[in-house]
């Protein structure tokens, strides 16, 4: 089979870069002395989690609220620092993503996240470098799976949805890739996705 992809378009969380949100319940809880499931539901079951991922609200505004609804008087800075550090590195990721640059595809990064997280990786994550251009759900105003997330990041990669190899760990944003038109490929570990993107003519089987 010929492939004819133009574009390589990434996931980050999980994907390029490991992260848990436990890991803030428990910074929280600790910070607060509150205990952590009660963080997970204000930011899960209240939606504030998908308000600041869609850019319906900042970091200052989330805190604001959820330090009213916990009754602490804990600096909002302190909330922030607990929230950003969730993340570990996945080199194995990053030096594939030289690799695939080394083709000269054009390649996006498309992510749901919030401005706090993508200000806080791109200062300390070299991956950045190798994009053209990122979607990114605050400024879209769109989370994956939404249509409008994929149409956004296909216009970014500059070639049609079937051009498009689109990597993500959640089979769901994968599924609305799929049924976008885009080459969708469900991440589980960068050994498979190696694979794929063999297949595909964005890495050389001679580096496995």
């Amino acid at each position: 089979m010929e492939h004819q992809t133009k574009s390589a378009i990434f996931d980050m969380g999980n994907v390029l870069v490991r992260f848990s949100y436990d890991r803030a319940f428990q910074g929280l809880s600790r910070l607060t002395g509150k205990d952590p499931q009660i963080f997970k539901e204000i930011l899960f079951k209240s939606g504030f989690a998908l308000a600041l991922e869609s850019g319906q609200m900042n970091e200052y505004e989330l805190f604001a609220k959820v330090k009213s609804m916990i009754g602490s008087h804990t600096a909002t800075q302190e909330f922030i620092d607990c929230v950003c550090d969730i993340f570990t590195p996945y080199p194995e990721m990053e030096d594939m993503l030289a690799e695939v640059k080394q083709t000269g595809v054009r390649m996006v990064l498309l992510s749901n996240v919030s401005d706090m997280h993508f200000q806080y990786l791109r200062q300390r994550y070299d991956f950045f470098k190798h994009f053209d251009d990122f979607v990114l759900s605050y400024v879209v105003g769109s989370c994956k799976p939404e249509k409008q997330i994929y149409e956004s990041a296909v216009k970014a990669a500059q070639t049609a949805p079937e051009h498009c190899f689109f990597t993500d760990d959640v089979h769901e944003n994968i599924i609305g890739a799929r049924n976008f038109g885009m080459d969708a490929h469900h991440f589980i570990g960068h050994e498979d996705l190696r694979d794929a993107l063999i297949k595909r003519g964005l890495l050389s089987a001679s580096h496995t």
